[in-house]
């Protein structure tokens, strides 16, 4: 076993044992901050994040995460719908919906629930998202994810809060649209187009701005025309 296979074996088996705190996230707050704060610096921290992703996924899905039975309704200050904001995952298309909300519990929830300083209501209480899915708890960014098939599913519902575009006020006046795959050097297959246009068409009065509009630091959805794409795409593409 080389060094960074067995610095990855030793960060998850340390997470392993702690997952199941109601205050893990204090407990391996060095590790949250290295690993999902920022983007990875080297490969062997891209690989530890993946692989914390993968336990993490599959520790929310056995309920062997320890979080909070109830809390902060952040969905309390849920306003009407004026935007639409798309993104793309950045991940594998086929990435699963446990592993897409193992990431916003990670890399959205904890940063807000180790801010002691901006949310101290929230500092060191057991992470609460006050979403539900199936009886689990879950901590999707996004309200629809939309393969390349075409194939569509709904992951919060309107009246929720996704935690998506990194503005609390755009947060609660949108819903988050998420184009499972990498397009920052492509444009999403014609069945996720197409799609796209038909989930608008039941959200009539929104503006869909991509995500970059919202976060100039970043480019997603990528560098293709989201806006002109989701508003006029007829199927011909």
């Amino acid at each position: 076993m080389n060094n960074a296979e067995q610095i990855v074996k030793e960060t998850v088996q340390h997470w392993r044992e702690n997952l199941n705190r109601l205050n893990w996230y204090l407990c391996l707050e060095s590790d949250v901050r290295r690993y999902f704060f920022h983007s990875p610096k080297s490969d062997v921290e891209k690989r530890v994040r993946w692989a914390l992703y993968d336990l993490v996924a599959d520790a929310l899905e056995k309920g062997q995460v320890g979080l909070g039975k109830d809390g902060i309704n952040w969905d309390a200050e849920r306003k009407p719908i004026q935007f639409a904001v798309i993104h793309h995952s950045g991940t594998n298309p086929n990435i699963s919906i446990s592993c897409l909300s193992a990431m916003g519990l990670l890399r959205l929830y904890t940063p807000v629930y180790l801010n002691q300083k901006e949310y101290p209501e929230a500092y060191g209480q057991p992470i609460y998202s006050h979403h539900w899915r199936d009886n689990e708890q879950v901590f999707y960014a996004y309200h629809w994810l939309i393969r390349p098939d075409g194939t569509m599913e709904r992951l919060l519902e309107d009246h929720q809060i996704g935690w998506h575009c990194g503005s609390w006020t755009i947060n609660c006046a949108s819903v988050g649209i998420c184009l499972a795959g990498n397009y920052s050097s492509k444009e999403p297959t014609s069945s996720a187009l197409r799609s796209l246009n038909k989930l608008f068409k039941t959200y009539p009065t929104v503006k869909a701005v991509p995500h970059r509009a919202v976060n100039r630091r970043i480019q997603c959805p990528g560098s293709w025309s989201a806006t002109e794409s989701c508003n006029h795409h007829d199927g011909d593409h």
